[in-house]
């Protein structure tokens, strides 16, 4: 069982010019520094995730003005409410950050992570408090690149060096031109609650076709957590027709867990003039339990298979 609490209202920001706020404590219960000495802005209200140059621009898709955006790094705040419940794992997990970012729960380091269209998730039950209101610290930057091989300055948009992945040429990804570099949070925020045992991520779908192109070997591979070691587990593979919702495949799984955090895969034969749904189960003992129930849409044309997530 999965609940899933939005966090995508009651955000506030403000913008490290100087990149004191880890050194400050910025990331604990305190709501402004009013003070002269730390110059530290204080706290702005957030209207959405969305990239900062969209929210705060008045034209955001160019301008040197918008250089300022990735000058000095920014600093996200929310607060949560957590209802006691029987939930033992809680993760939070992001969509979309670009670029770095740092995340602090409850006044404490939850973990970080670099990119902007991955979405990652941190396993933070043992931070969070039920009952009680949690205080969530994110800290986002994107900055520039600016060492050029061999100082070739007239050759930057091939010889600058790289430390992030995104965009061409100067970091346009996602937007039009140039000078301008994305950042912020953008996408969903989400508390995952679930019983003790669950899927860290949507699950791997890969297919190897079959000579005579009327089946597949469809399988599934899932990052497994919060596993007891020395338990045993069934993990469960089915291909429903999308239209009459009739299994058309189905593989089991049996395994004895090792560690708490194991990566497993199922496979399963599909004669894929059905258009299907593949989805995965697990269940421990007597007891079933479906944790972290992702779907991805499959379907066949002119001789080649495809699958994507979501609709077909």
């Amino acid at each position: 069982m999965e609940t899933v609490k939005n966090l995508e209202d009651g955000w506030y920001i403000l913008q490290d010019v100087h990149d004191t706020g880890e050194e400050l404590g910025l990331y604990t219960d305190r709501e402004a520094f009013t003070e002269m000495g730390p110059q530290i802005s204080e706290w702005e209200k957030l209207s959405g995730l969305k990239h900062l140059q969209l929210l705060f621009a008045g034209q955001p898709y160019f301008g040197r003005e918008l250089r300022y955006f990735n000058q000095a790094p920014w600093w996200y705040r929310h607060e949560f409410d957590l209802p006691k419940g029987d939930q033992q794992r809680i993760r939070l997990r992001f969509t979309n950050v670009d670029y770095y970012c740092k995340v602090w729960v409850n006044g404490q380091f939850a973990g970080e992570h670099e990119g902007y269209s991955a979405p990652f998730s941190f396993d933070i039950t043992d931070i969070v408090k039920p009952g009680e209101k949690n205080l969530l610290i994110v800290k986002v930057s994107s900055p520039w690149d600016d060492e050029v091989e061999k100082k070739r300055e007239d050759s930057r948009t091939i010889l600058v060096k790289r430390r992030m992945v995104k965009g061409t040429y100067e970091h346009s990804d996602t937007f039009i031109q140039r000078d301008v570099n994305p950042v912020g949070i953008y996408g969903r925020g989400e508390l995952i609650m679930t019983e003790q045992e669950f899927m860290e991520h949507r699950p791997e779908i890969s297919y190897e076709l079959s000579e005579d192109m009327d089946s597949a070997l469809v399988k599934a591979k899932a990052a497994l957590a919060g596993l007891t070691p020395g338990a045993k587990y069934r993990m469960v593979l089915k291909i429903r027709d999308e239209r009459s919702g009739i299994c058309k495949s189905e593989a089991v799984l049996d395994f004895t867990a090792e560690a708490g955090e194991e990566e497993r895969t199922c496979s399963s034969i599909w004669r894929i003039f059905f258009s299907g749904t593949p989805g995965i189960t697990a269940s421990r003992g007597c007891i079933p339990r479906k944790f972290g129930l992702r779907e991805t849409a499959a379907g066949y044309a002119e001789k080649s298979l495809f699958l994507h997530s979501g609709k077909q």
